[in-house]
């Protein structure tokens, strides 16, 4: 291996450990959810045996004891418990992102507060343009080279919200378009025209042959040997020729996908820019005081994310 390649290959391997060990915090946070409602539980049976020894007429003042603390001390459990989920709730997510992106200095400038401009996103053309009103959330953006290419990218949220009736009240819900990790490259060479690469199970795209979707750009769907993990669209035969020559790059997106089917990626070439989005699986950061963070393999995903997108942004 060159030297060149073990850097890279020990930055991967470090982001990765990173990320091992930030999900090992958010197991200790788990596990304190937990205590705090098995000591709500036994504190809430030891009211009624206080009552009994109070009935019963003998340690009647530790009978007392018992009561008063099987009424207060269930309130102070549950209570420590709503806080630390309440805390966590988005915390989870902003640590693990942080704690990604700290690791890539110095080869990566971070920036916890900036993030990629919508009409970067936008121009990607991953998704169709929608009636109704969007909103687009971004942070935690990193740029630097690696692997000889320039690349940038930034957690992104792109919604829209479904107002939804109950019998007490109305209130909105979000609805997610892209919920995931968005990166720029920047490439060596120019392409000579736009080819888009999308998830094969993309419900706006199914049985559309036309690329209607591509807001207002013509494309044809383009035959390729992995139809079954990402479907290919362009208007140009020697576009498309271009992203077949790249073995290695369908090869990682192919492997990715293989292991991680419930994520899915996008990708697309612009000009001089590439476009990749791998969007989370539902539920990524969530804490579920009943379930053990490793057994989520929340930890694996994630990693596998971040090495897809270092590895995927050498070959185009």
């Amino acid at each position: 291996m060159s030297e060149k390649g073990a850097i890279r290959s020990q930055l991967e391997g470090q982001v990765r450990n990173r990320i091992y060990a930030v999900f090992s915090g958010v197991e200790k946070t788990r596990k304190k959810l937990r205590r705090y409602i098995v000591y709500a539980l036994l504190y809430f049976f030891a009211g009624p045996l206080g009552l009994l020894i109070m009935m019963s007429g003998m340690w009647e003042y530790f009978g007392f004891f018992m009561l008063l603390t099987g009424i207060i001390m269930p309130i102070v459990m549950t209570t420590r418990f709503s806080r630390l989920m309440r805390k966590n709730e988005n915390g989870i997510r902003e640590v693990v992102l942080h704690e990604i992106n700290e690791i890539l200095r110095p080869q990566f400038v971070y920036d916890i507060e900036k993030a990629t401009l919508r009409t970067d996103f936008e121009k990607a053309l991953f998704f169709p343009a929608i009636a109704v009103k969007t909103s687009y959330v971004a942070g935690h953006l990193a740029y630097g080279k690696h692997a000889g290419q320039v690349l940038q990218f930034s957690d992104v949220r792109y919604y829209y919200n479904v107002s939804v009736r109950t019998k007490q009240d109305r209130h909105n819900v979000k609805t997610y378009i892209f919920n995931g990790l968005f990166t720029i490259v920047h490439n060596n060479e120019v392409f000579p025209k736009p080819l888009i690469c999308l998830p094969a199970n993309l419900r706006y795209i199914a049985n559309s042959r036309t690329g209607s979707c591509f807001q207002g750009i013509s494309m044809k769907l383009i035959e390729n040997q992995n139809v079954e993990y990402f479907q290919m669209f362009s208007d140009s035969d020697e576009a498309a020729a271009a992203m077949v020559s790249r073995k290695n790059l369908q090869t990682i997106v192919k492997d990715f996908l293989a292991k991680n089917p419930k994520c899915r990626v996008y990708i697309s070439f612009l000009g001089s820019k590439t476009y990749i989005a791998v969007d989370y699986p539902d539920r990524l950061f969530d804490i579920r005081w009943t379930k053990s963070v490793h057994k989520s393999n929340a930890p694996e995903v994630v990693a596998d994310i971040y090495e897809f997108v270092l590895n995927a942004s050498k070959c185009v």
